[in-house]
């Protein structure tokens, strides 16, 4: 059996995933990569089985809470990126903020600092801009951020 690259690192994040999964259930804090898998694990196959992209996104979202990771693994988790497979075709799925937080980041109620200055603030003041024309020829969705 031949398995493409793909294929070899979605059997990775599998494996990775099913440690942390019995990990989890021992009761044992997962660490980045394992978090990271098993989210990304869950997330893939909530696609394959179907789920609409909007229930696999709040699946993900839903899957650990940082009482279930080691410290440190939230603040690191600020992003998730998967390419899962869908009914209608592959989609990239971004979770921001998956690991819910359980404490209070702040005790200090929000509040709004003015600034000290009432001149206006200009960013990017005389920085050269470029303008470019994107032609997809892909069967994939590509994204364009600066």
């Amino acid at each position: 059996m031949k398995l493409t690259p793909k294929e070899q690192d979605r059997l990775t994040i599998f494996t990775l995933a099913e440690l942390a999964r019995r990990r989890k259930a021992r009761g044992i804090k997962l660490n980045h990569p394992e978090a990271v898998a098993l989210i990304t694990d869950e997330v893939m196959e909530e696609a394959r089985a179907g789920r609409t992209f909007d229930e696999v996104v709040a699946h993900g979202m839903q899957l650990l809470s940082e009482d279930e990771v080691m410290e440190g693994v939230a603040e690191l988790a600020k992003a998730l990126y998967a390419e899962a497979l869908f009914d209608d075709g592959t989609k990239l799925v971004v979770l921001q903020n998956p690991i819910r937080r359980t404490s209070a980041v702040s005790t200090e109620p929000a509040r709004i600092i003015p600034a000290s200055s009432p001149d206006s603030i200009t960013i990017n003041a005389g920085k050269p801009t470029i303008t470019l024309s994107v032609t997809n020829t892909s069967d994939h969705p590509v994204q364009i951020t600066s």
